[in-house]
């Protein structure tokens, strides 16, 4: 996380341990993930058909603790995860989310 586009949030509780196992999780969420959306306010992905359902419950509890300005929505059904800020100093946060499933730089499905 040391990237700049990794930069974790002030007002995220994780500690270096914390950071470090959460960034592994998106990582793996982010395998074979596909970006349908990404700008200031909101960003949605379906996650990647081999991604573990019960690691990325995890993934979302532990992010509603630790980043609370998050409005997070996950849908194992359809394995649809998105992340919205409804403030502007927080819209930094998704681009991280974005780079931390390995999605940054890659254009939004159509449609």
């Amino acid at each position: 996380m040391a990237d700049e586009a990794m930069a974790v949030p002030r007002s995220c509780s994780l500690d270096a341990a914390g950071v470090q196992a959460q960034g592994a999780r998106y990582r793996r969420a982010g395998e074979g993930a596909v970006l349908l959306r990404s700008d200031d306010r909101r960003l949605e992905v379906v996650v990647g058909e081999g991604a573990d359902r019960a690691e990325v419950d995890e993934l979302v509890a532990v992010e509603r603790e630790c980043c609370p300005f998050f409005e997070i929505d996950w849908s194992p059904e359809t394995r649809r995860l998105s992340f919205g800020v409804s403030r502007d100093e927080d819209s930094p946060a998704l681009g991280a989310i974005e780079y931390a499933l390995g999605l940054r730089g890659h254009a939004p499905e159509p449609g």
